[in-house]
């Protein structure tokens, strides 16, 4: 990271900063071309989970290239200036690297979407058997994470 100055260190941070995030970007490439697309998700320890339909251009890129990175953000808040080159923009973000992979294990998947209801919810739900069956649901497993923080204490 350029600015050491701004890097977050702690991990406890870092999924504090993840939690709290209402949505993730959810980068990806095929053929050259980058893709990245906001997601409803869930996640613990190191896991990244979000749901979506089994055909589509997010399924076609992670199925030909499943090498992703993931954004998160908040507290998001631009500081005005007199100065045309002097704004800036106080937040708090992770980036992470990792691989998705489609779940296909019924149980997996229950797992997955109860932890992405309780963080939108703060509750569990019962999923029918159909439902898990006709549901996709994605992991992305990730394996290099960072934190920064700007214009915050640390």
């Amino acid at each position: 990271m350029r600015r050491e100055d701004k890097q977050v260190e702690d991990f406890n941070a870092i999924e504090e900063i993840i939690n709290s995030a209402q949505v993730c970007r959810v980068a990806m490439v095929k053929d050259n071309q980058p893709y990245v697309v906001p997601l409803c998700f869930g996640y613990e320890n190191k896991v990244v989970y979000f749901h979506c339909a089994d055909q589509g251009k997010k399924i076609d890129v992670l199925k030909s290239n499943p090498k992703v990175c993931v954004e998160f953000d908040i507290d998001t808040q631009l500081v005005m200036s007199e100065r045309a080159c002097s704004f800036e923009m106080n937040y708090r973000s992770v980036i992470g690297f990792g691989k998705a992979l489609l779940l296909k294990d019924l149980h997996e998947k229950k797992i997955a979407l109860d932890i992405m209801l309780k963080k939108y919810t703060g509750k569990s739900f019962n999923i029918p058997e159909d439902g898990l069956k006709k549901v996709t649901v994605i992991k992305i497993i990730l394996e290099e994470i960072t934190g920064k923080i700007s214009g915050y204490e640390k």
